[in-house]
């Protein structure tokens, strides 16, 4: 650190850095994932940046204007979850579940997993706050 960054610091300000540079690790990871979106559209480094630290990217769903009671949405998560769980049953008949049938069940429970986020962000940005009125 030399001196003029440290006495930036001591005053309330950035250390300056020229456009475009961070020595931050995690932002040069970030504009490289950025990067990489902007150019091809595809989330696939991101996901697997955050396989690689144990997590997984459940991408925010767009809010439709929706005139569906709570229960609608309710009853549209108890059947997805029906389908991860019958996924489950079918791949497991024989006991063994193979690489390719535990595709099909992370596929159904991705679905799943956004078919949920999508009926929380409704319920809070208010959707069905509206249905008794």
């Amino acid at each position: 650190m030399s001196l003029g960054s440290l006495n930036n610091q001591v005053a309330g300000e950035l250390p300056y850095r020229p456009k475009g540079t961070s020595s931050n690790l995690l932002d040069k990871a970030w504009d490289f994932i950025d990067y990489c979106h902007c150019e091809t559209g595809s989330v696939l480094i991101l996901e697997k940046f955050a396989e690689e630290l144990g997590c997984f990217v459940v991408k925010n769903p767009e809010i439709r204007c929706t005139e569906l009671p709570a229960l609608e949405g309710i009853s549209r998560m108890i059947r997805q979850f029906a389908d991860v769980i019958d996924e489950i049953a079918c791949v497991n008949a024989d006991g063994v579940i193979s690489v390719h049938e535990a595709a099909g069940i992370r596929a159904k429970w991705e679905i799943l997993k956004r078919v949920a986020e999508e009926f929380v962000i409704t319920a809070e940005v208010g959707k069905y706050d509206k249905q008794g009125e």
